[in-house]
């Protein structure tokens, strides 16, 4: 997970998945939640 906030204020929370094959990602999911 990561958080973040830019500079008008406006913060981002992150939380990605991956999936490996042969330890190289094959597949990535995100969710983003945005607070305007």
């Amino acid at each position: 997970t990561q958080a973040c906030a830019y500079p008008d204020g406006t913060k981002v929370f992150c939380a990605a998945m991956l999936e490996l094959k042969n330890g190289r990602i094959a597949r990535q999911t995100v969710v983003q939640a945005w607070d305007e």
